[in-house]
């Protein structure tokens, strides 16, 4: 009988903070674009409200030519999860990393280096308040390049049984072995 391993899980709340400050530092760029995991995350983020998430699906399935139009996608986008925080219930349930299917050679090279960024970002800055977050993706990685035994070495202690200590070599062991998977 196949061990199941535990997933991780990360707040909706939290989530939703995660996206909308990651957009808005893409917003502050001169020729701001936003990736494939950041829009992946902010459609999961507005998942449990259909009318803001089939706006933000609406957004970004059109075709920006111009800065100036991804910028605006990106306002456009902001808003809507803002709608989204201000309509949170109080007791949301976690939401869990495993997604249907495996996932194509593209994203998870997306997914890898967004992963790696958000690690070295996490180290370079010594704030791990989205850990969880950072975790589920690189659980979802680890999970699709069929590496068992380092899923079961990263599901290890709940999030907050971890001293920073603990998160700051998990991100350090991990983000390297993220950077030689994309090498």
């Amino acid at each position: 009988m196949k061990k199941s391993t535990p997933q991780p899980v990360m707040e909706e709340q939290l989530l939703l903070r995660y996206v909308i400050l990651r957009g808005e530092e893409l917003l502050a760029e001169e020729d701001p674009t936003s990736g494939r995991v950041w829009r992946g995350l902010a459609l999961t983020a507005a998942g449990h409200s259909p009318k803001q998430h089939e706006q933000l699906q609406e957004l970004f399935f059109q075709l920006f030519p111009s800065e100036r139009d991804r910028r605006e996608m990106l306002v456009k986008a902001l808003e809507v999860l803002r709608e989204v925080r201000e309509q949170l219930p109080e007791d949301l349930p976690t939401l869990d990393a495993d997604p249907d299917g495996s996932l194509s050679p593209a994203f998870m090279g997306d997914l890898c280096f967004h992963a790696h960024s958000e690690g070295q970002r996490m180290l370079d800055e010594n704030n791990f308040q989205f850990f969880s977050i950072w975790r589920c993706l690189v659980w979802v990685i680890l999970r699709d390049a069929s590496n068992p035994a380092k899923i079961e070495e990263f599901s290890g202690p709940a999030d907050p049984d971890l001293t920073i200590d603990q998160k700051r070599s998990l991100v350090t062991e991990i983000t390297e072995d993220l950077a030689r998977m994309m090498a």
